[in-house]
């Protein structure tokens, strides 16, 4: 598919959804333009075109795991665009849940993915989307609306704990790695392990892990080795948030050796 028929697509898509998920002016062609100009992007040292990595914040927004991961994407070789979902849009969280759909971010990895494709330092044909919680379950819903053929949409997708009951599945050919906590009770890894065994089924390439004891969030070492109460999840009804070091060092290595399989990535550190 050529670029041409992505933008017309994602131009349809974008008109499609306007005024959803709570964006202010329902205009998604002025919206997705101040998005821009919030992204955050790292590039590596050297030559590209690079592979590049679009990354979905979660529910608190753009924080500290963000930064780690970018940092660690770009020494791997991939340079990464950060997209700001909430300043645009005038919010700060939405952990709480019923403000904002993951739904209404469908369009902003869209929107990065095309724009992306026009930077000469990227690799158009070598773009993942990566995306944590509330982030996780946009990257899910994204596949949805994506071209079928990855090498002119997304090459790889990975979710990290998102959640899955309002996901319903996807046509495109990406491969996809969901990564789930196993006492995760914000976003459980039960729906997400039959999301995935019926993608499978579907005969698409879709990875799921599931680390038994690990709870939301536990690839993010800021939270620190204690359980972490986030009383306004689930709508007030509560969850917890740990850091687990084998998780966290586990699924580090999956993503590494997940990207350099489906985007080419190069080998070291």
């Amino acid at each position: 598919m050529p670029f041409a028929a992505v933008a017309a697509g994602l131009a349809l898509l974008l008109s499609g959804c306007a005024g959803m998920g709570g964006d202010r002016a329902g205009n998604q062609d002025a919206l997705q333009a101040e998005i821009r100009t919030h992204d955050l992007v790292l590039q590596p040292a050297g030559a590209g075109p690079f592979p590049a990595v679009i990354m979905f914040h979660g529910c608190g927004g753009l924080g500290g795991r963000d930064r780690m991961w970018a940092e660690r994407l770009r020494a791997w070789g991939y340079l990464t665009l950060r997209v700001n979902s909430f300043a645009a849009r005038g919010l700060k969280s939405v952990c709480g849940g019923g403000v904002f759909g993951p739904d209404a971010r469908v369009p902003d990895a869209l929107a990065a993915l095309a724009h992306l494709r026009t930077r000469p330092e990227v690799d158009p044909k070598r773009i993942a989307l990566m995306g944590w919680s509330h982030g996780g379950m946009a990257t899910l819903m994204t596949l949805g609306a994506a071209p079928e053929e990855p090498a002119t949409g997304f090459r790889a997708a990975v979710a990290y704990y998102p959640g899955c009951r309002q996901v319903h599945g996807w046509r495109t050919r990406t491969p996809v790695l969901m990564l789930l906590g196993g006492e995760d009770d914000w976003t459980a890894a039960s729906p997400c392990q039959y999301l995935a065994s019926r993608q499978r089924q579907a005969g698409l390439d879709v990875t799921q892990v599931t680390y038994p004891g690990a709870h939301h969030g536990f690839d993010n070492p800021l939270l620190g080795p204690n359980p972490r109460r986030i009383p306004e999840a689930l709508g007030g009804r509560g969850a917890t948030t740990q850091y687990d070091p084998a998780g966290a060092e586990d699924s580090v290595r999956r993503v590494r050796a997940f990207l350099a399989t489906h985007l080419e990535g190069p080998a070291g550190n």
